[in-house]
């Protein structure tokens, strides 16, 4: 039997968002003809290979380029996160999630792009099966080692909650390991699938974005013809067991377009209902962001782009931008956001559009945070356009707030954390 005490295995690289920036990258380079065909994780230290410091070179993220040895720790991590696929040689391919993920990218849908990364690794972990002698990850999953399912089980029998203590027993306390402990890299990865959270002291609870999700694996009995792999290749294909799982979640967070698209990979049809399709038509209906709170924010801001970098005034050039997106869902509030001139900031059409893709937000005192994708996605070229350069430069600069405005920092953490693309 696995050993789900004390010694959890893990490939020791966390899942980041802002790394797939450089995955990006290498997707689109390995594609190129003196690429195709190698051993992306051949030897560095063979002359031989000397051509992979030229394909590791084409991750350069702004000044940051990645090594060799980097490189090829990237791409396992994400293979094993379910967004390449498990292939030794060049180019890389996407999963199906991983392509609904870079299209949401290069579509300028930061909230889609942050649903699916989420989603992605919540189904990728969802088949992580210890072996038996705890040491590595079952090809094919089987009941009696699958950690999600067993750790869902552990928070049922502790009222939900996990303190940092037991948490850190369950996956480190009991490890004849060497080379150091996995708790901070399994609860990454944990709390990145949004599955669950972190609690105040470092520990465990259930997240409570995705129920069907939860419930659905808290139900999975692995099928012995099917192997992890083929599950994390197209978890919306007929048979994946969390596919009906995936597409509830899609239809209940996902923007039209991202729905769409889903629909055209999976013969499920999703059948919305009336009070769905009011929220979707809401979502996309642009009227409905009345022009008095439109002008309102704009006259707030004197008709002056907030980006401290950018110079763009008048009436012609300045949109009243939504920092928690109008078409998110706030019961709590009865959508307050949507018509709180506190939630609106003054952009140029230029920002505005970077702003909603998630390519740069806000911290929590209104300073300027950059994505690592201004450097990959393929809304941007270049980042020596002018316009993105104004980004670049107003990097941990003041937001311009007028006297009378107040910064609220509920609509940016909500950005920050369901729109932005990270770091």
């Amino acid at each position: 039997m696995p050993k789900f005490e004390g010694d959890w295995f893990h490939s020791r690289t966390g899942s980041q968002l802002s790394e797939l920036a450089a995955i990006q990258l290498l997707v689109a380079s390995s594609m190129k003809t003196e690429f195709i065909g190698k051993i992306w994780g051949a030897d560095r230290r063979n002359p031989k290979n000397a051509w992979i410091y030229d394909f590791s070179a084409t991750a350069k993220l702004g000044n940051e380029s990645i090594q060799p040895s980097t490189m090829q720790t990237k791409i396992r991590n994400w293979i094993r996160l379910g967004f390449i696929r498990d292939s030794n040689q060049l180019p890389l391919q996407w999963t199906t999630m991983g392509l609904l993920w870079s299209d949401a990218v290069d579509d300028g849908r930061g909230g889609d792009a942050n649903l699916l990364y989420r989603l992605t690794i919540a189904n990728a972990l969802a088949t992580v099966s210890f072996s038996p002698d705890s040491k590595r990850f079952d090809s094919i999953p089987v009941e009696s080692g699958l950690l999600i399912k067993r750790l869902i089980e552990e928070l049922n029998s502790n009222n939900g909650a996990l303190d940092r203590n037991r948490l850190e027993y369950l996956i480190d306390g009991d490890t004849t390991r060497k080379k150091g402990k996995n708790y901070s890299y399994w609860t990454t990865d944990l709390v990145q699938s949004a599955l669950f959270i972190k609690n105040h002291n470092g520990g465990l609870e259930f997240g409570n974005q995705f129920p069907n999700m939860l419930e659905a694996i808290r139900n999975y009995v692995p099928q012995p013809k099917i192997n992890a792999q083929e599950i994390k290749n197209n978890p919306l294909a007929l048979g994946a067991p969390f596919r009906e799982a995936l597409l509830s979640e899609f239809k209940e967070y996902g923007t039209p377009q991202l729905i769409d698209a889903v629909e055209g990979l999976s013969t499920f049809r999703i059948t919305l209902s009336k009070e769905q399709l009011e929220k979707r038509w809401q979502a996309t209906k642009q009227s409905e962001r009345t022009s008095t709170w439109s002008k309102a924010v704009k006259n707030n801001y004197h008709y002056h782009c907030a980006i401290p970098g950018c110079d763009a005034e008048g009436t012609l050039f300045i949109q009243a931008a939504h920092i928690m997106p109008f078409s998110a869902e706030d019961t709590i509030t009865n959508n307050k956001h949507r018509s709180d001139v506190e939630n609106g900031v003054a952009l140029c059409l230029s920002c505005h559009k970077m702003f909603d893709a998630g390519l740069f937000t806000f911290d929590g005192y209104g300073k300027i945070v950059p994505s690592k994708f201004i450097y990959s996605s393929e809304l941007i070229k270049t980042e020596k356009q002018i316009n993105v350069m104004r980004i670049l430069d107003s990097q941990a600069k003041q937001l311009t707030l007028p006297e009378k405005v107040h910064f609220n920092r509920v609509y940016a953490l909500y950005h920050r954390e369901n729109v932005f693309l990270g770091e």
